[in-house]
């Protein structure tokens, strides 16, 4: 199992009712297969999985992973539960056809607890754990001695990384095993991230511009600085127009003005508003040349 390379944290498609639109999600994950993406990850943070319910949940994870090829991987999510419930989320993920889980901790986890969390997910899945770091910035405890503890009891595969802590790469990775995989989701860092350790990347922008995040990836493991800095920027630009109409609105917005792809919103996420769409448009228009070869 390859835990390297582009990851894309899938957004969620809706029809015009705010009804889950299965069509809708698996043709949005083949466009992205299509442009070369080899994983993708359903149920992600940008999925609106708090407004599913577990049969939308169960339903929307089946359509990702029959949307596959036979060169991709699903990855998905495991919200921060426990006990049985925490078992039986992993066993529904699992038999859905997912490959790899990214674990999300219970808030304020102690070490112990994060011990006998992957523990018991470990006695019941054969797939792959990431842990997931927060783009919140809230404490965990899922320090680098604890990953690599928890590596060398081969609890833990690696880990997502969308931390503030702009030098975590480095940490997780000085004194880890070889096969400990680190994804940056940081677009901000996120060359230099590649190039001080991360072996992939998940980004939320790839949803609009996947062969930008396919790019990036191949630059760093080239060593092509200014090509590497030039796409991260361009990154960051992507990243700034989504954010400034409403995430996750702004990425579903954002991949239909570059690659025309279906869209759908259910509140409290609402559909950008004209203004809002013209507006991306005019922002869009200075970047066509460095957009032109990633369309």
């Amino acid at each position: 199992m390859a835990l390297d390379g582009l990851v894309v944290p899938l957004v969620t498609l809706f029809d015009d009712q705010g009804g889950l639109d299965l069509p809708k999600n698996s043709r949005f994950t083949r466009s992205l297969l299509d442009e070369g993406v080899l994983h993708v990850w359903a149920l992600s943070p940008w999925a609106e999985t708090a407004g599913l319910t577990p049969s939308e949940r169960s339903s929307l994870l089946e359509k990702v992973c029959e949307s596959g090829t036979f060169y991709s991987d699903t990855w998905a999510s495991l919200p921060p539960l426990s006990g049985e419930e925490l078992l039986q989320a992993a066993d529904d993920t699992e038999a859905a056809g997912v490959s790899v889980l990214v674990v999300e901790f219970p808030a304020g986890a102690t070490a112990e607890t994060l011990r006998n969390h992957l523990r018991a997910l470990k006695g019941r899945t054969q797939a792959p754990l990431m842990g997931f770091l927060a783009p919140s910035g809230e404490p965990s405890s899922l320090t680098p001695p604890l990953a690599q503890e928890l590596a060398r009891a081969d609890l833990l595969q690696g880990l997502v990384d969308f931390g503030p802590d702009p030098g975590s790469v480095a940490r997780f990775r000085d004194g880890a095993s070889e096969g400990f995989s680190i994804l940056s989701g940081r677009t901000s860092q996120i060359y230099g991230d590649l190039r001080s350790g991360a072996r992939g990347a998940a980004l939320p922008v790839a949803n609009a511009l996947p062969k930008w995040g396919l790019a990036l990836i191949e630059a760093a493991r080239k060593d092509e600085e200014a090509r590497g800095k030039e796409l991260q920027q361009l990154g960051e630009q992507l990243e700034r127009l989504a954010q400034a109409m409403g995430m996750p609105a702004g990425l579903k917005a954002l991949a239909h003005a570059l690659r025309e792809t279906d869209e759908g919103y259910r509140p409290p996420t609402s559909a950008p508003s004209a203004s809002s769409r013209e507006a991306l448009t005019q922002a869009l228009a200075p970047l066509q040349g460095s957009l032109r070869d990633l369309l």
